[in-house]
């Protein structure tokens, strides 16, 4: 093979690779001049997120199919052993003609070619042995030292656009767009729901830039935009009084806005029908008595309470004794209903669920167990005065022994009163 066509090769790959390597060193310095302006305009507007985001990505989707472009464009055109052959006779005139001819020749298989053609290969190779192609064909533009200033510009000024507000706005976006998910903002509660006609709170801690926060939502069909409440440090709340109904709710800052928020309102498990019985013991004397609400009770010790209870949004209904869950079942009727001896003084309360599985539960009450006294024998010793004989003459009157075994009837304080009432009347 003639020397200058394996001269040549090596030098037309170099050629594509500095170009190429030049493309891609220019466009890195545009996307960080791109960058820079993008920093310039959050410092005078203050970005969002959103926005520094879309910016960002629209700068680095031009810089790519721009370098796309350009090394397709590049590697189409890309210079060909004629073109080379060219650029040297163009330096050369005494070459012209001669070893783009050599060129053409090379082409055709050795075996093939004319005695003519195979002097001239041999006399262009000959003549072209002292001329350095690099110098002629490879640009001063595309050397090395030039090509790596360039690089070392695009590289610096990128580093230094990473610790732009804006770059940061942009990998925040970028990474809650990966994840699915916002993370701008901590939202409390967790769970978006509400019973009916009762106040909801908002909490929001910002996780990133500012914390003045504005809350907007749909009120009477038109966007309305208020203040958020600060609440200690880096926090702030906001609510929403008698809840009726399922609404949305989005919270911004200067440089963040979350997605919108649907806060649920559903119908909590109520207890519609509350039905006591307290049965006192049967020696006691006392009569039966009928409650309608739960309230902290004194109750005689053996005394039986019966309790029946309906509710039309009650799926599962338990009664817990100091914080110990008894779940009870419910009748062919709907109602539940169970019965208790207490023996000593215990909390109750009921935990209930609703068909979507929400929980409510009444507050805790006090049963406290009084106990029953012993039996007393009350004796009086027969009296006899002087001055009280003329009663006797005219009529028996006397004051005789009188015995009385008051057992339980001798109290006679309501079996069942509400803790805080007036103590029971002693023993007479």
């Amino acid at each position: 093979m003639a020397n200058f066509i394996t001269r040549f090769r090596p030098l037309a790959y170099r050629l594509l690779l500095s170009r190429l390597t030049l493309w891609v060193g220019l466009c890195l310095v545009g996307a960080g001049v791109a960058l820079s302006l993008i920093q310039a305009f959050d410092k005078l507007f203050i970005l969002r997120e959103t926005t520094a985001f879309f910016l960002y990505a629209t700068a680095l989707l031009i810089a790519g199919i721009t370098v796309l472009a350009g090394f397709s464009r590049l590697v189409k055109h890309k210079a060909t052993l004629a073109d080379l052959a060219n650029q040297v006779e163009e330096k050369h005139p005494e070459l012209m003609d001669g070893l783009n001819a050599a060129v053409e020749v090379t082409s055709i298989p050795e075996s093939k070619r004319s005695v003519i053609e195979r002097l001239l290969v041999e006399e262009v190779s000959k003549s072209t042995e002292k001329i350095d192609f690099e110098k002629v064909v490879i640009p001063r533009y595309l050397d090395f030292y030039g090509t790596a200033i360039l690089w070392l510009g695009a590289i610096a000024l990128l580093v230094w656009a990473q610790f732009f507000d804006a770059s940061k706005k942009f990998r925040y976006a970028l990474g809650d767009w990966m994840r699915g998910e916002f993370t701008g903002f901590y939202l409390m509660p967790e769970a978006l729901e509400v019973a009916r006609e009762q106040d909801f709170t908002v909490g929001v801690i910002p996780r990133r830039w500012d914390n003045q926060l504005t809350i907007e939502f749909l009120e009477d069909g038109a966007l309305v935009r208020y203040p958020m409440n600060p609440v200690g440090e880096n926090r702030a709340e906001f609510q929403f009084y008698d809840v009726e109904q399922d609404f949305q709710f989005r919270v911004k800052s200067h440089a963040l806005t979350s997605p919108w928020y649907t806060v649920l309102a559903y119908d909590p498990p109520e207890i519609d029908r509350f039905d006591l019985q307290i049965f006192p013991p049967g020696y006691s004397g006392y009569q039966p008595e009928t409650r309608s609400r739960l309230e902290d009770l004194e109750i005689l010790q053996g005394t039986r309470l019966a309790f029946e209870i309906y509710g039309q949004n009650l799926a599962d209904l338990a009664v817990e004794f100091d914080e110990e869950p008894l779940t009870l079942q419910r009748d062919d009727a709907g109602v539940f209903a169970f019965g208790i001896r207490p023996e000593e003084s215990s909390s109750l309360r009921f935990v209930m669920h609703n068909n979507t599985g929400h929980r409510a539960h009444t507050p805790a009450v006090q049963l406290k167990g009084w106990p029953d006294e012993n039996p007393v024998v009350e004796g009086m010793r027969m009296s006899f005065h002087w001055n009280y004989l003329w009663r006797m003459i005219l009529g028996w009157k006397r004051s005789s022994s009188i015995f009385r075994f008051p057992g339980p009837a001798r109290n006679r304080s309501p079996c069942i009163r509400a803790m805080g009432s007036a103590s029971r009347a002693p023993s007479k």
